[in-house]
């Protein structure tokens, strides 16, 4: 009879163990389990990972079906921008020369406005 009891808490804190490990790998550490729901899909798990400024970049280019884009100066000065923007848009090439350029809304560039997002606006510069 008390083996039958210790066998019964010895699986209960088992149990609540793992559930705290659980927890503390979900909440504590910032991890989404919706990485792992659909790792195989395309972007499944883009949101968790790039901030919507770079993500609206690439819905842009790809609704306007621009092959080769540029960046306003402010996003060239952020690393942090210039770099995501680059490799999350990658069969779209960055290209100095290229008359599509992408800015901050909030930035005056005088070219001709092609589309307007919530962060990021196109523009066509001759």
């Amino acid at each position: 009879m008390i083996h039958l009891k210790n066998k019964k808490l010895l699986t209960f804190f088992f149990i609540v163990g793992i559930i705290q490990i659980f927890y503390y790998w979900n909440k504590r550490s910032n991890f989404e389990f919706e990485v792992l729901k659909n790792p195989f899909k395309k972007n499944s798990h883009i949101n968790h990972v790039l901030p919507k400024a770079i993500i609206e970049t690439n819905e842009i280019l790809i609704s306007n079906k621009i092959q080769k884009f540029n960046l306003s100066k402010s996003l060239r000065n952020d690393m942090y921008s210039y770099q995501r923007i680059i490799e999350f848009n990658y069969p779209i090439k960055f290209d100095e020369k290229s008359k599509y350029t992408l800015s901050l809304i909030e930035e005056n560039y005088n070219c001709e406005s092609i589309f307007k997002g919530k962060f990021i606006e196109l523009q066509k510069c001759q």
